[in-house]
């Protein structure tokens, strides 16, 4: 079982120095001290969450640097934008090209999440935004291809929202662009806690259920899953932890993954100023490691078209 934990941008800039205190880091000392505890806690991989385009390379060159002389894995959560073109992959993402120049020193591929947005966030048809979202990472692709970089997509399902404040996209609509990308390096990173939260939604439960009722992903959908973020569902939302039972049918999804070969990254996401209040923020990450450690490590039930 490999086992990721996100790390929020302002880990990196705005929130915490390498050296310093902060609730972005649990409230250790250091980032690097913060790393080693995750690392002993059976943590392989570190995600960068997020990076934007427009970001300085440099502001997170000496952390990633930490990460990687650590031994950890990193992977990255960017962004998809139609306006991301070049002829080269420093051209279609600035802010990768440190990570991009060196990553090769220290891990075998690199994985990027894309989380998407819905057609009507981008204000065009659904027809258009389907084109438009294949034809991008067909570039992408290409142009990875080209340069000779393992460097592999994960398109991510996003929080739906009754609003509109949160505009993600549809598993269905995820899997039909990435069926026809038809490259073998796109595959979906697997959001389980915005899933469960628009299950919620959709059954009409106002905040998260004991005794899960929702549907579960298709098998053509779980066959292309190579990436997967893992956090709770509480009345303040999502990107809580996952001590609670009641916060993720944890189980439930873990047992679906691997009935359907899932051999990636169980990658925890949370918003570490959720992680507040009655429990110290460590306590709270590190009961939700051994959550998903004994999920992992229990019987799999099998499950219908699996």
């Amino acid at each position: 079982m490999k086992l990721g934990f996100s790390l929020q941008s302002l880990a990196f800039f705005g929130g915490a120095g390498k050296d310093s205190s902060s609730e972005w880091i649990a409230h250790y000392e250091s980032i690097e001290l913060f790393l080693d505890v995750l690392k002993a806690s059976g943590i392989t991989s570190i995600e960068l969450r997020y990076l934007p385009r427009s970001a300085n390379p440099r502001v997170y060159r000496e952390i990633i640097e930490l990460i990687w002389g650590m031994g950890l894995v990193l992977t990255v959560q960017g962004e998809v934008a139609d306006t991301a073109r070049g002829s080269c992959f420093a051209e279609i993402y600035p802010s990768m090209s440190f990570i991009v120049n060196h990553f090769h020193k220290y891990q075998s591929t690199l994985l990027m999440t894309l989380p998407l947005v819905d057609a009507w966030a981008a204000k065009v048809s659904n027809a258009e935004w389907h084109e438009q979202t294949v034809r991008l990472l067909r570039h992408w692709t290409e142009i990875v291809t080209a340069e000779g970089l393992p460097i592999t997509f994960a398109l991510e399902n996003s929080k739906l929202s009754s609003d509109g404040s949160i505009p993600g996209c549809p598993l269905e609509r995820m899997l039909r662009i990435v069926e026809d990308i038809e490259s073998p390096s796109v595959g979906i990173c697997w959001d389980l806690g915005a899933y469960y939260a628009e299950q919620l939604r959709i059954s009409g439960h106002a905040h998260p259920i004991e005794r899960y009722g929702g549907g579960l992903p298709s098998p053509s959908f779980m066959k292309r899953v190579s990436h997967t973020h893992l956090h709770g569902v509480a009345s303040n939302g999502i990107h809580n932890p996952l001590i609670e039972k009641e916060s993720l049918p944890l189980e439930t999804y873990t047992d679906v993954l691997r009935t359907s070969g899932y051999e990636g990254i169980y990658n925890l996401e949370f918003t570490m100023d959720k992680c507040s209040g009655m429990f110290e923020p460590c306590d709270l990450i590190f009961g939700s490691i051994r959550r998903v450690k004994q999920a992992h490590i229990r019987p799999a039930k099998s499950y219908r078209g699996m």
